[in-house]
């Protein structure tokens, strides 16, 4: 089992032993009340406030996030509602899965303040002998208990209920051993812990639809220290590779970290764009060979050999465009399955483009993590060569390199580099503004939201992940 460590800033095996079937899979027990062990069951994503003044503080001067929020109106008025006023440290907002596609939210406490919130009961019930008191706020109904020193408030009573029940019988709602190692190796020290579930994807998905090459990453949970320390916020986090169940997030382990060129050659104007490392083609190779075989994807023989001389593969879309760029490690050598320079079919400002034709396991693997490229035209430039979907968009590519407007010259890319480390095994970056067409859609309510949101304030979006040892950071 390996870690993946990941940042993401926004700037201006499992064994089981038994003796008897008959014994089956019991839940572990707990002997003491931690609140990570009074989770709901199919809950997706848990914040711990560490700070609640300096997230008040964040929040405050950060208002496109409620803003963002208001495109789900139900859910934010739920998460207003069970919120105190005031609370004790270490304290969790959960979002639970109810049904099909609702979602309940809970906010579980240590009574060591006095709450503020219910100065009035509505109504009151019984469940396995622990007093439910029902409170109207807003719009919302909310379902208070309080079980020894632990209080809860859930815009659901079923949800409540549930974790009622596993209080009582001393167990955990979430049984996956990895969301406690995720917790036992976070930064409590910021002002909020964020573990989130694969299953976050059908709600982000609804906040932030199509959000281009965007990498996946994890088939279970991840985790985010939420710190302020950059302005405005950094996301600092981990994701673990489960080996048992390959995902696409296995394919960068054992990948080595490098300093990323492709952004001296990428243009400024884009709408995301994808780095990947490649410091060994053999362990790249045996990683999507596995990830194949548990997808089912269908390929006579996988051989990475020709990228041998390539140490560096980018992703770019801009709009419908799209561009694939392969840095050579060694230009003197290279392999024609990669590039077959026998007959120019154009010159461009003195660069030569010719039509090629990849290999199938090859294109199966770029469309792993982008969109495919139905007929390829390719330059070669200084170590680079670049692919593109048609000739006038490779033209336009040529041209941003010839004439320096690259990422690499951009003024909020060299403020974000301050805050990236030297070498990465992946990096993703995003226009927040091309992007923001692309979320609003066709929808004038998503339009109107949007507006208010200064996302000029906030140009570029950006996850890295790097790779030590057993460990992607």
């Amino acid at each position: 089992m390996s870690f993946i460590n990941l940042k993401i800033i926004m700037r201006h095996e499992l064994i089981l032993i038994s003796s008897l079937i008959i014994l089956g899979c019991q839940p572990k027990k707990i002997e003491s009340l931690n609140l990570l062990d009074c989770v709901p069951q199919n809950t997706i994503a848990v914040l711990q406030i560490n700070d609640k003044n300096m997230l008040d503080n964040t929040l405050t001067n950060l208002p496109f996030i409620e803003e963002i929020l208001k495109l789900k109106p139900t859910f934010l008025e739920n998460i207003k509602s069970i919120i105190p006023q005031r609370f004790s440290q270490n304290s969790l907002l959960c979002i639970t899965k109810e049904g099909k596609d609702a979602l309940a939210t809970s906010f579980i406490s240590k009574n060591s303040l006095k709450d503020t919130l219910f100065k009035k009961k509505h109504d009151q019930n019984l469940y396995n002998s622990v007093s439910i008191e029902i409170e109207k706020v807003g719009n919302t109904k909310v379902f208070y208990s309080k079980i020894e020193n632990i209080e809860i408030r859930s815009s659901s009573q079923l949800v409540l209920e549930n974790s009622i029940r596993n209080i009582i019988s001393r167990k955990k709602g979430i049984q996956d051993s990895e969301f406690y190692k995720l917790a036992s190796v976070s930064d409590y020290n910021a002002p909020l812990n964020m573990f989130l579930h694969h299953d976050i994807n059908d709600l982000m998905k609804s906040l932030f639809p199509k959000t281009i090459l965007f990498p996946f990453i994890g088939n279970n949970w991840f985790s985010f220290d939420f710190n302020t320390k950059k302005d405005p916020f950094t996301l600092d986090g981990i994701s673990i590779i489960n080996d048992s169940i390959p995902e696409k997030i296995m394919i960068l382990k054992g990948i080595e970290t490098k300093s990323l060129i492709s952004p001296n050659y990428v243009p400024q104007n884009f709408d995301a764009f994808l780095a990947l490392a490649i410091t060994d083609y053999k362990v790249l190779e045996d990683n999507f060979k596995i990830y194949s075989r548990y997808k089912n994807i269908a390929l006579k023989e996988i051989d990475f050999s020709f990228l041998s001389v390539v140490d560096e593969i980018a992703w770019l879309r801009s709009k419908s465009n799209r561009a694939f760029y392969f840095h050579l490690s060694n230009s003197e050598i290279i392999p024609s399955t990669l590039f077959s320079d026998h007959q120019a079919e154009d010159d461009f400002r003195g660069v030569k483009i010719y039509k090629q034709t990849l290999p199938p396991d090859l294109i199966v693997f770029l469309e792993t993590f982008g969109p495919d490229i139905e007929s390829t035209q390719v330059s070669k430039i200084d170590d680079f060569l670049i692919f593109a979907s048609n000739k006038s968009f490779l033209k336009q590519l040529i041209s941003n390199h010839l004439d320096d407007n690259t990422l690499i010259n951009n003024l909020n890319f060299k403020r974000l580099q301050e805050d990236l480390a030297d070498k990465s095994s992946l990096l993703w970056i995003g226009n927040t503004e091309n992007l923001k067409d692309q979320w609003i859609g066709n929808s004038s309510e998503k339009h109107k939201i949007w507006q208010k949101i200064e996302s000029g304030k906030y140009p570029l979006i950006t996850l890295q992940s790097i790779s030590e040892e057993t460990f992607i950071q």
